[in-house]
């Protein structure tokens, strides 16, 4: 009985231990490159809201990564300029994707979408998806 009730615990014990957290899951490149990254945050009670721009004055901190998204925009001789903040959590980031992150994904000058949570209008929004956007080039012929 003793021998069932130790091959009990040690079950549990490896089961519990072999299970992974509740990360948010990457998208890479071909080249390995990090181009993508859902599910970052849980539901939330506030309205859903994205934005697409050129990122700007990136701030890493311990638990959270922020920045700038600027989207500029010519509407024939007019120009105007939107931007938004974002932020992304990083308590649900695995670690070994915090790095890929700020080095490969979230760059000044890279142009992301980013889709969230924002409960004030036009307000941070908080990051639940960011996708890198790649432009399309001109082809010169």
């Amino acid at each position: 009985m003793k021998k069932f009730l130790l091959l009990a615990v040690f079950t549990l014990v490896s089961s519990a231990y072999g299970q992974s957290g509740n990360f948010a899951t990457p998208t890479r490149a071909v080249n390995g490159k990090l181009i993508s990254l859902t599910n970052i945050l849980g539901l939330s009670d506030c309205p859903v809201d994205d934005f697409s721009g050129q990122v700007k004055k990136v701030k890493k901190e311990p638990d959270a990564l922020h920045f700038q998204l600027w989207n500029k925009t010519k509407s024939g001789k007019k120009h105007s300029s939107q931007m938004r903040m974002v932020d992304i959590r990083l308590d649900r980031v695995a670690p070994s994707d915090r790095i890929a992150l700020t080095r490969e994904l979230v760059k000044s000058g890279f142009v992301l979408h980013a889709a969230g949570y924002a409960c004030r209008l036009q307000g941070v929004i908080s990051a639940f998806t960011v996708d890198r956007v790649y432009r399309r080039v001109p082809v010169i012929q």
